[in-house]
């Protein structure tokens, strides 16, 4: 594990390094919530801090252009809308034929046609589709990819911030028309209070914390 001082004063340890010794700032980052706040902030800032560019501002720029295949995507941030809607419908199910998709798991997805929000579609999805179908992810998936779709059609509404996303239920989450960062840590003692699992699969017991950092904003 090493210690790392940066410019804008935040202590970080960092382990796992890859194998040419090099740390992974996409994992294993170990941080105090204050400091997770001031990377936070640095984003808002768009790489200044007191005054001093530490990171091209353009970058940031670039970060929050929702990706084509999935535009709750950034470039390694999550894109956060004041609502998400994914429907299941007859033009959709249409669209999934043309895919390739067979009738055996298109009777399946018929089932759950409907609007969803984000939360609701993740839960009938898993359920209904993908807990019934052990060879959706090898059989569908290489068909979603290659035709850019998904099962449901999504829609977006006005852009709000940007999110990191962690493991066990970790989260950033960046304003920047508020000028706001909200950060959440959880520890496996927490975790396996929220149902979670040791494996690290399970409830977070902190699972709208997403929904109710939109309501500090409205």
């Amino acid at each position: 594990m090493k210690k790392y001082l940066n410019p804008w004063g935040l202590m970080i340890l960092i382990g796992r390094p890859d194998d040419d010794g090099n740390p992974h700032c996409m994992s294993g980052l170990q941080i105090s919530p204050k400091d997770m706040a001031k990377l936070g902030q640095l984003y808002i800032q768009k790489g200044n801090w007191n005054g001093k560019q530490l990171i091209k501002a353009d970058w940031f720029d670039e970060t929050g252009i929702p990706n084509q295949l999935n535009p709750e995507c950034g470039l390694l941030w999550w894109i956060e809308y004041d609502h998400v809607k994914a429907i299941i419908d007859d033009r959709q199910i249409d669209t999934l034929r043309k895919a390739g998709f067979d009738e055996a798991i298109l009777k399946k997805i018929k089932a759950i046609k409907g609007t969803y929000t984000a939360a609701e579609y993740f839960s009938t999805f898993n359920t209904k589709i993908i807990n019934t179908t052990p060879d959706f992810a090898t059989k569908y998936v290489p068909l979603l990819l290659s035709k850019r779709i998904q099962v449901s059609r999504k829609e977006y509404g006005n852009r709000l911030g940007y999110s990191t996303r962690g493991f066990l239920g970790n989260y950033m989450v960046v304003y920047p028309g508020k000028n706001l960062v909200v950060v959440r840590m959880i520890g496996w003692e927490s975790f396996v209070k929220g149902e979670g699992k040791q494996d690290g699969t399970g409830v977070n017991n902190f699972d709208n914390f997403l929904s109710l950092t939109r309501s500090l904003i409205k």
